[in-house]
């Protein structure tokens, strides 16, 4: 709002609402932006190559179509105006799951956040990711040349935040109903009207239940995933409900073909002739629909995981199911690399291969947050230094990280003929 130009390095683990408080502060903001910023917001992930990332910035400025090299010179015109331009617009550029664009070189990045704090810059830059460390990690020349992005960091949810979380979605539920017992009930008493007392129970859910959705989640400080397991919680009663209904009355309404209606509605509009006029008559969850939601959720927590990693990571677990498959056998951490290296080379320019001592560290980080092991192995020959040779092997399932992977183009052409190239 200052028309200030920088940028800002927004981290967090998956589902702490970087994503989700950006887009809500922009819709606060619509009327105050509008004719004085160009909101752009990419997906990096969604790009082939981080080059691509020029055009399709371009593409949304309405621009006519360039190729990488031509965008890149003419989006510095535009963002770094060498003479004041009429228009005076700052661009606010947000970039999602920008860790997407790291490469060896990583000249994309270093480009973009150099533009930002240039003299004279229109350009607001807001990138977001899950590593804490990434711009000090993957870019430290950002420090030397004095762009180096402010740092917010999301930290992950604690238990009683969710669980006041997850209240408070609850209570909003019967809020017109508290409005209308109000306005039929209350009656004035001695100069003010009579208070409602507070309810200690809330709709659809136990207050045990709830307490077990928060400590259950809190280990990964995932809300997202907190909700969605009350969602599971919630059909499961309603399915329950239902059979109930339908077992014990023969021939009844409820027996009859009905239109399928959206999880939100469902509870609420389960009989249209016979309206729920007060949500405690509905059988809520128990400790036990949550437990049989989380093991769901926790099933196929580390296909959610594996979305959250970088490309490079995302390509170190890919490579280790292609050798998998190609039969390779025991994988040490070169044989590992020398096999990564060529399927990035599968199709030449789109993904440039990190160096041996950054695949290490790779290895090391896949290694901390559970998704590789790495085991001493045999002794090296004499004259290797190293000693006892490491060896590389997933802690995750292979059909997690292939489900994880291949909404990726460029992992999955990787997986597609990975195998092929390594045998």
């Amino acid at each position: 709002m200052a028309g200030v130009s920088g940028s800002l390095y927004i981290s967090g683990c998956p589902g702490t609402g970087k994503t989700a408080l950006l887009d809500e502060i922009l819709r606060d903001m619509t009327a105050q932006l509008e004719d004085r910023v160009d909101v752009l917001k990419i997906n990096c992930m969604t790009l082939t190559e981080p080059k691509m990332i020029y055009p399709t910035i371009l593409k949304d400025l309405q621009h006519e179509s360039r190729s990488a090299k031509d965008a890149a010179k003419v989006l510095e015109e535009i963002f770094v105006p060498k003479q004041k331009p009429k228009k005076q617009n700052l661009h606010l550029l947000i970039m999602d799951e920008v860790d997407s664009l790291l490469t060896r070189d990583s000249d994309v990045l270093y480009n973009l956040f150099e533009w930002a704090v240039k003299p004279g810059s229109r350009l607001v830059l807001i990138g977001i990711a899950n590593a804490l460390d990434l711009t000090e990690r993957f870019l430290p020349r950002l420090t030397a040349r004095n762009c180096a992005p402010q740092l917010l960091n999301f930290t992950p949810y604690e238990v009683a935040e969710i669980a006041e979380i997850i209240k408070n979605r609850l209570k909003d539920l019967e809020e017109p109903m508290d409005l209308e017992e109000k306005g039929e009930n209350t009656s004035p008493k001695a100069g003010g009207t009579q208070e409602m007392p507070k309810k200690k129970s809330f709709p659809l859910m136990q207050p045990m239940a709830i307490e077990l959705v928060a400590r259950k989640m809190a280990a990964t400080g995932d809300l997202r995933k907190a909700l969605d397991v009350c969602r599971t919680a919630i059909e499961m009663v309603e399915s329950e409900s239902r059979l109930t209904d339908d077992s014990s009355i023969p021939n009844s309404p409820s027996t009859r073909r009905t239109p399928v209606l959206p999880p939100s509605k469902r509870l609420l509009m389960t009989d249209i002739a016979n309206p729920i006029e007060n949500l405690d008559e509905i059988p809520k969850v128990s400790v036990k629909h949550v437990m049989s939601a989380t093991q769901s959720a926790l099933g196929v927590s580390n296909v959610s995981r594996v979305k959250g990693l970088g490309l490079n990571q995302k390509m170190v677990l890919v490579t280790l199911v292609m050798c998998g498959r190609a039969k390779i056998g025991v994988l040490a951490v070169g044989k590992l690399y020398e096999s990564y290296v060529t399927l990035c080379h599968i199709r030449k320019g789109h993904l440039v291969p990190v160096t041996r001592s950054e695949f290490e560290d790779l290895v090391t980080m896949l290694e901390s947050t559970g998704f590789v092991s790495v085991k001493e192995g045999k002794k090296a020959r004499s004259g290797i230094k190293d000693g006892a040779v490491k060896t590389v092997g997933l802690s995750v399932r292979e059909d997690e990280v292939v489900k994880s992977c291949e909404e990726h183009p460029l992992l999955k052409i990787v997986l597609e003929s990975g195998v092929a190239v390594l045998a």
